[in-house]
């Protein structure tokens, strides 16, 4: 296992939802994880894609319902009042499962946020499951209209961000402690190609 600890830095910024980056350091030198099988109706989640989409997925609706067979690919917007920010929404039986966001010429994604259980088990996951304590995920507390989250760095994935909430949330946007967190649950899942 590769122990150097290298810098990423990422940018929260919210976007009607849209959770892209936030600085961070953290260690990756994370356990090599075996390739997720896929099972009927779930979406696979590695750094490369989520589901068929990768970092070459044009930001159009034919190539992202290419990429996620199963799902009706409705446009929205992140402020639909406004009409701010052109998105896709990945459907099904009604339910939105995935938001897909473009890049700032519209041509690739550039994010996409998962909020659906049924796409992914690891929706609904307690925090307890997957770390052993905040730094083990370079967990930050969400700042803005973010306080209250937080959000912490997938085990052995470089770009995706789990976003837990839960009971005894930090309205100062500081984080929770261990013990608080321990219940918290992953509530979306934020991909972005490397």
């Amino acid at each position: 296992m590769n122990s150097t600890v290298r810098r990423k830095i990422f940018r929260w910024h919210h976007l009607g939802g849209l959770f892209l980056a936030a600085a961070v350091l953290f260690t990756a030198a994370a356990a090599a994880e075996s390739e997720p099988v896929p099972s009927p109706g779930r979406i696979v989640i590695t750094n490369q894609s989520i589901g068929g989409i990768n970092a070459a997925t044009p930001f159009t609706r034919d190539a992202i319902a290419a990429a996620l067979p199963g799902y009706e690919i409705v446009e929205g917007a992140v402020d639909p009042k406004a009409r701010r920010q052109t998105i896709f929404k990945a459907e099904k039986g009604g339910k939105v499962s995935l938001r897909i966001y473009p890049d700032a010429k519209k041509s690739r994604v550039i994010s996409v946020v998962v909020t659906d259980p049924a796409a992914t088990p690891v929706i609904g996951t307690a925090f307890s499951k997957i770390y052993p304590k905040a730094s083990a995920g370079s967990c930050r507390a969400g700042q803005g209209k973010m306080s209250g989250k937080v959000f912490c760095m997938a085990p052995a994935a470089l770009n995706v961000i789990y976003v837990f909430t839960g009971k005894g949330q930090n309205p100062d946007s500081t984080l929770p402690s261990d013990k608080v967190l321990a219940d918290w649950t992953v509530s979306e899942i934020v991909w972005q190609p490397m």
